[in-house]
């Protein structure tokens, strides 16, 4: 049978404590960051290997990959793989990082960033630390386009509303002064009919 990937749980970390004290692991900062890993079992429950995956800013960092048999590594990697393929469309990831072991991920067509790729890194990944490579995942660049006329748009959008509004205030404002002068003339000649009737200068209807 096919080992299974599952998310990691508490149940898992002392299991993980001892396979990543052998490496050199981390142990106080991995064990805050538990959530974060993926684990491999056989059929039997059988612990076969882990590997992290941190998100940020669109971007997916696979780490600290580890496995109890080194012989099962390869297929266990290709099945953290698709797992890890399937979390990062759920997050709409753009792009997904590697550093520690990278040549075990040429498969995967990972390749070392371009300077302008690196500068994506988000700066708690420490882009100054060697063996960076990287895998996209989307084009950014159209993205990036779509974001940007998606953004003018909506500027656009938001100008036309507040002249709409501009124009509306004007509007309510000329209703306003012409019923006042409407008001006014209404009012000053029921007054003059009312003087002139009180002094005669309009003869009643006979």
């Amino acid at each position: 049978m096919e080992p299974r990937i599952r998310r990691a749980t508490l149940d898992d970390l002392e299991t993980l404590r001892k396979l990543w004290k052998p490496i050199g692991f981390d142990l106080a900062d991995l064990e805050k960051r538990l959530t974060e890993f993926q684990v491999g079992e056989t059929e039997d429950g059988k612990f076969i290997g882990a590997i992290g995956f941190q998100l940020a800013n669109g971007q997916g960092w696979i780490h600290h990959e580890a496995y109890a048999d080194a012989s099962a590594a390869e297929v266990v990697r290709a099945l953290f793989w698709k797992r890890l393929q399937v979390i990062a469309a759920n997050h709409g990831v753009l792009r997904l990082w590697v550093r520690e072991n990278s040549p075990n991920w040429a498969p995967f067509q990972f390749q070392v960033p371009s300077v302008e790729n690196l500068a994506k890194l988000p700066d708690a990944w420490d882009r100054s630390a060697p063996g960076w490579h990287t895998l996209p995942l989307k084009d950014e660049s159209a993205i990036e386009k779509a974001e940007r006329e998606m953004a003018l748009f909506m500027a656009t959008e938001k100008r036309n509303t507040e002249k709409i509004i501009e124009q509306a205030k004007m509007f309510r404002t000329i209703l306003t002064i012409l019923g006042f002068i409407m008001a006014f003339i209404l009012i000053g000649g029921a007054l003059w009919l009312y003087v002139s009737r009180k002094t005669g200068g309009v003869n009643p209807m006979p």
